[in-house]
């Protein structure tokens, strides 16, 4: 909740998720990350465009938001889309942004924040 609240208030965030130290499940970090835009979604605190790198990641921030459709509106890179989001859930950003794990050059999310800001 500290996160989420945190989050809410800023215009600009960027979360990363610390690779796990012990063996485990793979993705709970992923799944902690989606609980936190799970409770932005629920406060209705949802930026108008969310940032994910990694398709793991995306797809487990899609099933949380209950994304059911991504439409392309630009690649911003090779690899790096910009889409606009559906669902049937109101709560939704209105943009995503996807970056593969492999794909995008150093300075993609700096080019990213330029073009939303315009």
């Amino acid at each position: 909740a500290l996160v989420a609240g945190s989050l809410a208030r800023a215009r600009c965030a960027v979360l990363t998720i610390a690779p796990e130290t012990r063996p485990g499940d793979p993705l709970k970090p992923v799944r902690r990350l989606g609980a936190v835009i799970k409770l932005l979604s629920d406060e209705r605190k949802l930026p108008e465009l969310l940032a994910m790198t990694g398709g793991e990641t995306a797809r487990v921030i899609c099933d949380v938001l209950q994304i059911t459709r991504l439409e392309l509106l630009d690649e911003i890179e090779p690899g790096v889309i910009i889409a606009a989001a559906f669902s049937a859930q109101a709560a939704l950003p209105k943009y995503v942004a996807i970056k593969p794990g492999g794909f995008g050059s150093l300075n993609v999310w700096s080019r990213l924040i330029r073009i939303n800001r315009h």
